[in-house]
């Protein structure tokens, strides 16, 4: 971002790269080595692929909400808060549902805006719902990345959030939806072949 900046000529832009691991998780709120980049002001935060496993999923909404809590204190305007999840990374084994599930226990609203290979979100609830769905003949996921804005879903914009929470919510636990189905689908497949040998052995043995 230093370099981009540079190379484009705009001089007042100031970046700073947070080591958000430092976050204490059973704290309310940031520690000291944390806390100096997480209470400055900013206008933007990015990040991409940062959720691994239980805890990252748990850790990184804390360390957005406390992004935007900081501003909130101080009066100011919350930052545009954009962030990319490749999705069904692992299959359905990835942790898309447990960061939805604690983006909504922090009360942060996901925006969604944009997938691979489907684009910028169109604005129409059905049609961006489904952008996440793959043919039924498909036998694995593919890793997708979608890029989400995050905002604290205050009283505001609360019936915003609900009507965009359902997309997000679609993107997000896509991965175990699909492996549920393929598993119904896989054992009513394996119940009726065991119901056509047995039907065949009764009729091998009435002969």
């Amino acid at each position: 971002l230093n370099r981009s900046a540079a190379w484009s000529g705009i001089e007042r832009v100031k970046t700073a790269e947070l080591d958000w691991s430092s976050y204490d998780i059973s704290d309310s709120g940031p520690n000291t080595s944390a806390g100096g980049v997480l209470r400055e002001s900013w206008d933007l935060v990015v990040g991409s692929d940062l959720v691994y496993g239980e805890e990252t999923a748990a850790l990184l909404p804390k360390v957005i909400k406390s992004i935007i809590n900081v501003h909130r204190e101080r009066g100011e305007n919350e930052p545009t808060i954009f962030y990319c999840q490749t999705l069904h990374r692992w299959g359905a084994s990835g942790f898309d549902e447990s960061f939805y599930s604690n983006c909504q226990l922090n009360n942060l609203c996901l925006t969604p805006v944009w997938l691979h290979n489907f684009g910028h979100c169109t604005g129409n609830t059905d049609l961006d719902s489904k952008a996440v769905e793959i043919d039924d003949g498909v036998v694995s996921l593919q890793q997708r990345p979608a890029v989400f804005r995050i905002s604290c879903s205050g009283l505001n914009n609360r019936d915003k959030c609900r009507h965009l929470d359902g997309i997000a919510k679609k993107w997000l636990t896509y991965s175990k939806t699909w492996q549920l189905r393929k598993d119904d689908e896989n054992g009513k497949s394996e119940e009726e072949c065991m119901s056509t040998l047995f039907s065949t052995v009764l009729e091998g043995n009435l002969l």
